[in-house]
């Protein structure tokens, strides 16, 4: 065997193993790598103090939504009251803020709970109430939800949302008695 064919077997393997780590493209594999060099390996959680801020015990409260209903039918581009009810809060859940989102959730489980729409955000979980507008194009389907969210979800139960009609859906006494009074 010639000398030169001996190096070359003998270097060929090193320089396999000496070449670069190519470069992560993927933002999925970037993250990862971020979040382990980032990870505080000479602290393990087992070895944390009860009172380390990460670990101090979270309120998660899920007030009861009390409106809507299962048998509740809205239409589309009217105001109605979404209500829940804060009998059973706990005292350091008070200042927690809400936001209502409507989604749907169909039987076959597709899109999870699509909860796409904000309709009311910024109140107070104590308020037990917020007006919200169902958007005029807001599509006819009958599972629809509301979803309650402060520190943790709460969905009510399906309920059905018409589209768009011209006739009121529910009489309001004082603008009958205005409209009769002005004419």
């Amino acid at each position: 065997m010639h000398f030169s064919t001996l190096v070359v077997a003998v270097l060929a393997p090193l320089a396999v193993i000496a070449s670069p780590v190519p470069k992560v493209d993927e933002s999925a594999d970037v993250m990862a790598i971020r979040a382990m060099e980032s990870w505080a390996w000479q602290e393990p959680v087992m070895e944390r103090s009860p009172s380390d801020p990460e670990l101090i015990k979270r309120i998660v409260y899920n007030p009861k939504i009390t409106s809507p209903t299962a048998e509740t039918v809205w239409n589309a581009g009217q105001t109605y009251k979404v209500t829940w009810s804060t009998d059973d809060i706990p005292a350091d859940a008070k200042e927690y803020k809400g936001m209502v989102k409507l989604g749907y959730e169909p039987a076959d489980g597709e899109g999870g709970l699509n909860l796409k729409k904000t309709l009311a955000k910024d109140f107070q979980l104590t308020d037990n109430e917020v007006e919200v507008t169902i958007p005029e194009n807001q599509e006819e389907r009958s599972d629809y939800i509301i979803v309650l969210m402060g520190d943790s979800g709460n969905a009510s139960p399906h309920f059905t949302i018409k589209p768009k009609s011209d006739a009121p859906s529910f009489l309001n006494i004082e603008e009958l008695l205005d409209q009769a009074s002005e004419a």
